[in-house]
């Protein structure tokens, strides 16, 4: 895998890896407790915002809401 590929990759897995331990703490001292799916969705949602404040390199990594990548738009 590229060096660029991998830089992105560990950017997402760093974003999960967040959003999964906000779930824990959530879960752990609030009580309440999201679906998986929802964990997910907002680990997407982060990094899209990345993506908007400038790294340029998860474009090949990412989909829109319509399945194909960000190039297309």
């Amino acid at each position: 895998m590229p060096n660029e590929k991998r830089k992105d990759v560990k950017s997402i897995l760093i974003a999960l890896s967040w959003e999964i331990w906000k779930e824990r703490n959530s879960r752990v001292f609030r009580k309440i407790e999201a679906p998986s799916q929802g964990i997910i969705y907002r680990a997407t949602e982060e990094t899209w915002l990345w993506h908007a404040g400038g790294a340029k390199g998860l474009q090949c990594l990412l989909q829109n809401h319509h399945g194909s990548t960000t190039d297309n738009i």
